[in-house]
């Protein structure tokens, strides 16, 4: 879905609170990305949630109304689905059918349901055989809805340096938002982040681990 900015954020184990956290799976209990061309309605629906985060909201330029889903008295259905780069189904929570028709009428996509981390899930960080970096902790490291990791780290002047080769060669530079980080870094040189080992922000100690292996995703314009 559509990116949310943020100056501040809760951290957990699993991510920033809140993020990641849900999916759109499709009628056969897949999850939905825009990575398929028939699904980038997504990037159009914005989730928002206050701070006590008891309801989310959901807007989309494609309908005059927006959808409030109040998540501390919502009914939901456990349900294994297939979640991106997960190797086996996962249990997530069905939010019901008013919300599913909202979604259904603001992405095209037929059947589509919302589903999201609930009581009952489990996952660890797996470790991507194309990188060979092993996990940096002792136990068992656990994870959203993210593809690799909690947490995706960006550092802004590596951007730069990209968007300067982009156009040295006349192509169009590319935004942040390609990337779809949840940490951006400035005050580094370009490509530094992939020296380093740990990070801390303010009291919160982050190990820099493998590099993401990019997808698709990165040649795909938003708009």
């Amino acid at each position: 879905c559509m990116e949310v900015s943020v100056e501040s954020a809760q951290c957990t184990a699993r991510g920033f609170q809140y993020d990641r956290m849900a999916q759109v799976t499709d009628k056969d209990g897949k999850y939905c990305t825009p990575r398929d061309e028939d699904k980038r309605q997504l990037f159009h629906v914005k989730p928002t949630l206050p701070s006590e985060a008891s309801t989310m909201t959901l807007t989309s330029a494609k309908l005059s109304k927006s959808f409030h889903l109040h998540l501390s008295n919502a009914n939901t259905t456990p349900v294994a689905v297939e979640v991106l780069e997960a190797p086996d189904k996962l249990t997530l929570d069905d939010y019901g059918d008013e919300v599913a028709q909202w979604l259904q009428a603001a992405t095209n996509i037929k059947g589509c349901r919302l589903t999201a981390i609930g009581q009952h899930f489990n996952r660890s960080v797996q470790k991507n055989s194309a990188q060979g970096d092993a996990v940096p902790t002792h136990q068992p490291a656990p994870v959203s809805l993210a593809d690799e990791a909690p947490y995706l780290l960006v550092n802004a002047a590596s951007l730069h340096d990209l968007n300067q080769r982009l156009r040295n060669n006349q192509k169009t530079p590319v935004d942040m938002r390609r990337f779809r980080p949840n940490i951006v870094i400035t005050g580094l040189q370009p490509w530094e982040e992939d020296s380093l080992a740990k990070i801390q922000i303010g009291p919160v100690k982050f190990h820099v681990w493998q590099r993401c292996g990019r997808c698709i995703m990165t040649t795909i314009d938003r708009e």
